[in-house]
């Protein structure tokens, strides 16, 4: 394993530990819609490749940082954040950057390539 690969995946894990703190914070201070829209709009853009969620429960959990007390985890989020996001589109792009070409039912790679040479 690379060293780049090993500090991915810390920071990763740091700014996904700092989310789920917030959403304790929004379930802690009974903000269940918030805590919702952030959970959602987390799983909703996981899934097709964003990080929705992971934004949106920084500006609640500014909103919220002095009622709650908790501006020393909004300040560390927001740095992991400003980190991870580069990070994140870095990894997405050489994902798919990297993927293999589809090669259609009943033909060869390397019939395709003459036929692109052509």
């Amino acid at each position: 394993m690379t060293v780049k690969l090993l500090l991915s995946w810390a920071l990763y894990a740091a700014t996904w530990g700092c989310f789920l703190a917030i959403l304790g914070h929004c379930l802690y201070h009974k903000s269940w819609k918030n805590f919702f829209i952030c959970l959602v709009f987390a799983l909703m853009c996981s899934l097709l490749g964003g990080t929705g969620g992971m934004l949106i429960a920084l500006v609640i959990g500014w909103q919220e940082a002095g009622k709650w007390k908790i501006k020393n985890l909004m300040r560390a989020y927001t740095v992991l954040i400003f980190f991870y996001l580069p990070v994140y589109a870095m990894d997405k792009y050489h994902e798919e950057a990297n993927r293999p070409a589809e090669v259609p039912k009943g033909k060869t790679k390397q019939e395709l390539m003459k036929k692109i040479a052509k």
